[in-house]
């Protein structure tokens, strides 16, 4: 803080002086309690503006009163003025060392414990992670935030929920391991297309067999989608390579579509009559001599898609 030069204080520390002012009620109750007021001379107080100036006084003369007798004469008296020069050359002050004004609190703090509890209630309420700032803000003056989150750390040390740092933040989380807790599985049905369904049953049915020769038996170009598809939902995987030029990998069928199909192994697959007594089976022309319609299905249009299976 800087403060201005006091003219006619250079002996002063740095050659400051600091002003105290005080409110005009407190100036009122000052003046009523003291009795220095009573016999200190203010006949001149308007008249000095600044420390350092100077005021020049004229001191009336004394008069003296004398008893007059009728006949005598009267002497007159010869006024003899005075003046003195009155120079504000000194000040009292005194000094004392003052801890910044905001720290400073007219009520003591709350307990250690009570303040833990108030960090507690304020992470539990919040749906973010709330800064050590924001919760000093919200807590009584005089609280240390950063000291109740060491105590409700501790606290919470090993139970179900943790008080954690979120980046510059802090949060009531579930513990770590106790995370499994709070999934919850669900399943979604997924419709298979018309092309991820002849896929299937062609590998199903000629396992191993390469990606060239599904599209040779289905007359069209598979694409990258339809595999995919059956690969995350693990029903095919990838089988051994080929000993032909180019080693192409091969498509097997998975123990995930045997046992979602209760199906030992893929023998006991129904064959072409048992399909056809079920009625699962269309009159339509045979698979190999397709027109190339079928390709304008939304699964089968593999234009512009690189092949994840390119010979290596």
């Amino acid at each position: 803080m800087a403060f201005t030069t006091a003219s006619g204080y250079g002996n002063l520390p740095n050659g400051n002086f600091s002003p105290i002012i005080y409110s005009k009620q407190v100036q009122l109750a000052f003046r009523k309690s003291t009795v220095v007021g009573d016999i200190t001379n203010s006949d001149y107080f308007g008249e000095i503006s600044g420390q350092g100036d100077t005021v020049k006084i004229i001191k009336e003369p004394e008069i003296s009163v004398s008893a007059y007798a009728r006949g005598t004469t009267v002497t007159a008296q010869d006024l003899d003025d005075e003046d003195f020069s009155l120079v504000i050359d000194k000040a009292n002050y005194f000094a004392f060392k003052m801890d910044d004004i905001e720290e400073e609190s007219l009520f003591e703090a709350p307990p250690i414990a009570e303040q833990e509890r108030m960090v507690e209630a304020i992470l539990f309420a919040s749906a973010e992670p709330v800064t050590v700032a924001e919760l000093q803000g919200r807590m009584p003056h005089g609280c240390e935030a950063t000291e109740a989150l060491v105590y409700l750390r501790k606290r919470y040390a090993g139970r179900g929920v943790q008080v954690v740092k979120v980046g510059a933040a802090w949060a009531i989380r579930t513990a770590g391991d106790l995370s499994f807790l709070m999934q919850k599985e669900t399943f979604e049905s997924r419709k298979l297309s018309r092309a991820a369904i002849e896929t299937l049953a062609i590998i199903a049915y000629h396992q191993p067999v390469t990606r060239a020769e599904i599209e040779e038996i289905r007359g069209v170009s598979v694409s990258r989608g339809t595999v995919d598809q059956l690969l995350e939902m693990d029903w095919i995987r990838f089988g051994r390579r080929r000993m032909t030029p180019g080693r192409p990998v091969t498509f097997v069928m998975t123990q995930t579509f045997l046992d979602h199909f209760g199906l030992e192994t893929t023998k006991d697959l129904p064959g072409l009559k048992d399909l056809r007594a079920a009625g699962l089976l269309e009159s339509r022309v045979p698979l190999g001599i397709m027109s190339g319609s079928e390709s304008e299905e939304e699964d089968d249009d593999d234009s512009g898609q690189s092949d994840m299976f390119e010979d290596e």
